[in-house]
């Protein structure tokens, strides 16, 4: 336990800006499949076309993804989502993410077919782990973060900033 002046206090969590990024979306190129009703929810899977990511220690592109979303009975929908990233010297970068929080499906569904959806009404809290075989990327191998989005034309839009 920290004692009253000490230089860490348990309590308190600090954040560093990991990177922003854009997921753009295979909403008519690639079919997205509704399982229907499993032990855990609906399950909806749709794929990821592109997009980019950006920051200070990482610029990538995205490749490709799945989204292998619930949509809750409590009408709100978490992604669980794997993308594929390229750095732009070439090297394999994994990135998973889920969310503590999103919107209700029709305003999602909404944002995913293109239509302006106001970002208030979409709640996005997501939490994201790495994976990577390179040596100058092995750091994130170790690093938990966690984002906020937004809908944009071009696709959804996140910031991204690690747990230190």
């Amino acid at each position: 336990m920290a004692t009253e002046g000490s230089a860490m206090d348990p309590v308190s969590i600090e954040t560093e800006f990991l990177f922003d990024y854009l997921v753009e979306l295979k909403s008519h190129s690639r079919p997205s499949y509704a399982f229907g009703e499993t032990p855990y929810g609906q399950r909806i899977v749709g794929g990821v076309e592109g997009g980019w990511v950006e920051g200070p220690r990482l610029k990538a592109t995205i490749l490709e993804g799945m989204d292998y979303g619930i949509l809750r009975t409590d009408g709100y929908v978490a992604p669980d989502v794997r993308l594929v990233l390229r750095t732009d010297d070439g090297e394999l970068i994994l990135m998973t993410y889920t969310a503590g929080r999103l919107g209700p499906w029709p305003k999602v569904m909404e944002a995913r077919g293109g239509a302006g959806v106001d970002p208030s009404e979409i709640d996005w809290i997501l939490t994201y782990s790495f994976e990577a075989a390179s040596k100058k990327y092995d750091w994130l191998n170790r690093t938990l973060a966690v984002g906020r989005g937004a809908i944009t034309e071009a696709g959804f839009r996140y910031r991204v900033d690690a747990l230190r």
